[in-house]
């Protein structure tokens, strides 16, 4: 019961967190929103930003790939784009959830790059998580074959980037659903960067 509740109250708080960004929410509203009594909620959450570092957990932090997900995904692919598919699928899956809810994913994106912007650890953080998925990438590359003159390191850069560009693209763009145009770019990534049959299939 208290951990389903915990999870309601980020739930109620990412809401009231999108549509009004950090500084537009009080405590209070926050509290109001999710119809517990003052007492009940500091049983979970004593400040704002608290339950603010939750959402931010839950609603990215959660959503990235780490080194043991590389490797999974590695283990179990036949090529370039089946090992990609795991390292992006979440994020986009997140966004799909968000504008289907509001219809407009430039809130999540005000929502991310406000905390970045108010948080030097949360920037610490995603930096750290950033370079250590591009090493994992670099790591386990190789193994799909890369055209010629793409450097493992280079590639995986690559495809960090294109992984966090989509979705700033599909914020503008809204063709699709984010999945959608996740699945589309990211498999002409594969293209390019391994346009030959993999040097090893499993």
């Amino acid at each position: 019961m208290a951990k389903r509740t915990r999870a309601y109250l980020i739930e109620q708080a990412f809401e009231l967190f999108l549509v009004h960004g950090y500084a537009g929410c009080t405590f209070r509203q926050l509290v109001a929103n999710a119809g517990l009594s003052k007492g009940a909620f500091y049983h979970y959450f004593s400040s704002k930003e608290q339950i603010y570092e939750a959402v931010l957990q839950t609603q990215f932090i959660d959503h990235l790939p780490n080194g043991a997900a590389v490797s999974d995904a590695a283990s179990s692919a036949n090529d370039i784009a089946e090992f990609l598919q795991p390292l992006w699928q979440p994020y986009a899956e997140l966004l799909d959830t968000v504008q289907q809810r509001h219809g407009s994913l430039l809130l999540y994106h005000r929502f991310l790059y406000e905390a970045l912007v108010s948080s030097a650890a949360l920037r610490t953080r995603v930096a750290a998580y950033a370079a250590e998925l591009q090493r994992s990438i670099a790591l386990y590359l190789p193994q799909f074959g890369l055209s010629g003159g793409v450097t493992e390191t280079l590639a995986a850069t690559i495809v960090h980037a294109v992984i966090e560009g989509v979705g700033v693209l599909c914020a503008f763009e809204q063709q699709a659903r984010p999945s959608v145009q996740f699945q589309t770019i990211i498999d002409g990534l594969a293209k390019v960067i391994s346009p030959e049959p993999p040097l090893q299939l499993r």
